[in-house]
C-alpha cells in the first residue's frame, strides 16, 4: 500500500508550494526555440508557396537579401550578449541557405538543369555545410556546428545515388558514414 508523506500535524503533505516548477530562464529558452521553429516554418512556406507568384529575378533577389540579413544578425546579437537569440536566428539563416539552393534549382540557375536532382541537392548540402563551418568560425555559435553535422549527413548518399546500384554498395557507403 502506497502512503503519502505526512506533515507534522499528521495530515498528508501536498505538493511543495514554495517555488516555481521552472525557472524564468528555462521558460524563455523554450519560448525562443518555439519562436525559431515557427520562423523556420514560415520561411519554408514563404519560399515554396508565396514566392511562386513573384518573378524569377525578384524571387532570388528577395531571398538572397533576407538570407544575408539573417546571416548578419546573429553576429550583432552575440556582440550584445544575446547568445540564445543569436543561436535561433543562425539556425533559421542556415535553413534559408538551403532554401536558396531550392529556389536556384526551381529557376534552373547554376546549371541545375544539366545535372541530376540528387547530385544538385547533394552539392547544395555540401555548400551549406561549408558556409556553416565558416559561420561557426566567425560567430563561435553552436547552431552552425550542429547544422554542419546535420547537413553533411545526406551529402554522400545524394552524390552517390546515380552510381551505387547494389545493396552491398549502399551498405558499405552507409557504414562508412556511420564510422
Amino acid at each position: 500500500m502506497l502512503s503519502l508523506p505526512r506533515s507534522r500535524s499528521g495530515a498528508p503533505a501536498g505538493p511543495p508550494t514554495d517555488g516555481a516548477e521552472t525557472s524564468q530562464a528555462s521558460a524563455q529558452t523554450v519560448l525562443l526555440v518555439l519562436g525559431g521553429l515557427l520562423l523556420a516554418g514560415a520561411a519554408v512556406v514563404l519560399t515554396v508557396i508565396s514566392f511562386a507568384n513573384i518573378g524569377a529575378a525578384g524571387r532570388i533577389t528577395l531571398l538572397t537579401l533576407v538570407t544575408g540579413v539573417a546571416l548578419a544578425l546573429p553576429i550583432t546579437l552575440v556582440r550584445r550578449n544575446l547568445t540564445e537569440t543569436a543561436e535561433a536566428v543562425a539556425g533559421v539563416a542556415l535553413l534559408l541557405v538551403l532554401l536558396d539552393g531550392y529556389v536556384a534549382w526551381t529557376l534552373g540557375l547554376f546549371g541545375a538543369a544539366s545535372i541530376s536532382m540528387t547530385t544538385y541537392f547533394g552539392l547544395v548540402c555540401l555548400v551549406t555545410a561549408v558556409i556553416s563551418i565558416g559561420y561557426h568560425a566567425t560567430s563561435h555559435l553552436v547552431a552552425p556546428r550542429l547544422a554542419t553535422m546535420l547537413v553533411l549527413q545526406p551529402v554522400l548518399p545524394l552524390l552517390a545515388f546515380g552510381y551505387l546500384h547494389t545493396p552491398t554498395a549502399w551498405a558499405l557507403m552507409f557504414g562508412g558514414i556511420a564510422v
